[in-house]
């Protein structure tokens, strides 16, 4: 149940990504992006492990150990499903791209879902369920 419901977020967050097209974010007020990114900070700090973030590839299954880099500016969404993405450096020096999906919380935002480099994969995810 919670996995579909993940899901269908998630898709409804890339429904919202697709509609805004290549032009960019679609504007937010500067306080919800900033308690947004705010979150994912958190997010990012609660979790890191002598200074690397713990996650798994999506290819092979083998857990990667990512330095964070930086938080991308580019928000989208809106109402209670975010999109926001961060960079991170791999071991092997290559960049990393997470996207996470943050929802409304109690007060603030948490962070639902990531996904790992892969936005092809989302993509096709995303079609095959429209």
């Amino acid at each position: 149940m919670q996995n579909r419901r993940s899901f269908a977020l998630s898709v409804a967050v890339w429904c919202a990504v697709l509609v805004a097209g290549s032009g960019g974010a679609r504007a937010l007020e500067h306080d919800t992006r900033m308690a947004l990114r705010d979150a994912l900070k958190r997010h990012l700090a609660l979790r890191l492990t002598d200074g690397h973030y713990h996650i798994k590839d999506p290819v092979t299954s083998a857990w990667m150990l990512l330095r964070p880099k930086r938080i991308r500016p580019e928000v989208y969404g809106e109402g209670s499903a975010y999109l926001i993405s961060a960079e991170f450096i791999g071991t092997d020096g290559k960049t990393v791209v997470v996207d996470f999906v943050l929802a409304r919380k109690r007060a603030g935002f948490s962070v639902v879902k990531r996904f790992v480099g892969n936005r092809a994969a989302l993509l096709k995810a995303l079609r095959a369920a429209s």
